[in-house]
């Protein structure tokens, strides 16, 4: 009996206690700065999302052929010593641009001015035997003869006939005009060694002309190994030439894409050297082969090289503006927001709320989207203003503020 009802003042004073912890809880509750807030005042402390906005227009698409390039150029030569010979004098300046014909490589000359001396002197020599001998140096028709083997030549040379042909007639011609006497100044040239010496004057005459390398063309000295006092050998490198009006962008265009590129085709250029500078170029010239590997074609574009800012070997990033789909419904690419698989844009309302409205993207560049609206409620009209930043978070409803409206 005893414990009982010490059981039951115990069970009493719990219920006591937790009655009393109850109310003390209630009371903070109440009083707690981190008490819920009503709803109509959280409302009021609903802090807008600043974004930027867009106005939804009309106009053209343009579809773009994005790639990349290297710059080549087309008319470039490399330049070899003819003669050997000690290099004394020149300009060895990379960069350094010469009008045609300017010196650029100076070899030593005084042995090849001996060499045409001394042929000049065995011409000469075989002449006076040829004379003292009486012989009738006299046109006996070997001007017609040499008429024939010039038709020849020409024949062969525009490929009317081919080289066993060629060969055959003028050896048939020549014996011809030796046994009737029309090539009697030609051999007696041979007999007393004149044609071997008239040669040999030639080919000194020659040497000496290219002890001067002289610039095939306007253009600009690079890749320059020659220097003062180096000896260099017949068909040693000195140095490369190039004209920088030639330079072209050859790019790779995939073949599915190349029914869309045609010369004459205007091209934005972007060099990793300039990377704020847009350079203009145009289609010059389209490989008609495709690599069997990667599917592609070259595709030569023609750059507007102004300042000489451009050299060859540079990178590019080429864009060929290619097809123009006209009276499109135009927004920002940013503004279309993938939800649960569906695109769709923010409009801004009136009262700074967006409305979420779904759309199709019909087709787009690396800028723009071209749009129709796809909700049977709500239409996205020309003249509206849709988010084209900080759009990843806002949901319909959303309170935004509009900074800026970007241009596009």
């Amino acid at each position: 009996m005893l414990n009982i009802k010490r059981m039951a003042m115990v069970l009493v004073c719990a219920v006591a206690l937790i009655l009393s912890v109850s109310c003390n809880t209630t009371v903070e509750a109440e009083t707690s700065p981190e008490a819920p807030v009503p709803a109509k005042q959280a409302e009021k402390q609903e802090i807008p999302v600043i974004v930027n906005g867009a106005v939804v227009k009309t106009g053209a698409l343009v579809k773009d052929i994005r790639t990349q390039g290297r710059v080549v150029c087309r008319r470039k030569q490399a330049v070899t010593a003819r003669v050997e010979g000690r290099v004394v004098g020149g300009v060895f300046k990379n960069g350094l641009r010469v009008r045609k014909g300017g010196v650029i490589v100076k070899i030593d000359d005084r042995r090849y001015r001996l060499a045409v001396n001394q042929s000049e002197n065995e011409l000469s020599k075989a002449i006076s035997e040829l004379v003292i001998d009486q012989y009738d140096l006299k046109d006996n028709g070997s001007s017609e003869v040499r008429k024939t083997l010039d038709s020849l030549d020409k024949q062969y040379r525009n490929g009317e006939i081919d080289f066993d042909t060629y060969m055959n007639k003028s050896f048939e011609v020549r014996k011809e005009a030796v046994a009737s006497g029309k090539l009697r100044k030609e051999v007696a040239f041979g007999m007393k060694g004149a044609s071997s010496a008239r040669y040999q004057l030639e080919q000194a005459k020659l040497n000496l002309e290219n002890c001067r390398i002289v610039a095939p063309f306007d253009g600009v000295i690079a890749e320059m190994e020659a220097f003062k006092g180096r000896y260099v050998n017949a068909g040693e490198h000195l140095f490369d030439f190039l004209d920088p009006s030639a330079l072209y962008v050859k790019a790779s265009i995939m073949e599915t894409e190349l029914p869309f590129v045609a010369k004459g085709k205007a091209v934005e250029l972007r060099f990793p050297a300039w990377p704020d500078r847009v350079f203009k170029g145009t289609v010059d010239e389209i490989n008609p082969v495709v690599d069997s590997q990667d599917r592609t074609a070259s595709v030569y574009v023609h750059v507007e090289n102004v300042g000489n800012q451009v050299f060859e070997g540079m990178h590019a990033d080429v864009k060929v503006a290619t097809v123009r789909l006209k009276n499109r419904i135009l927004v920002p690419l940013p503004a279309v927001v993938i939800r649960e698989g569906r695109p769709l844009v923010f409009v801004v309302g009136p009262d700074k709320r967006v409305k979420w409205i779904y759309v199709k993207v019909v087709d787009k560049n690396d800028k723009v989207a071209a749009i129709v609206s796809d909700s049977n409620y709500d239409k996205v009209k020309v003249g509206d203003t849709v988010v084209a930043t900080n759009n990843f978070t806002l949901g319909h409803g959303s309170l935004v503020e509009v900074k800026n409206t970007i241009e596009f």
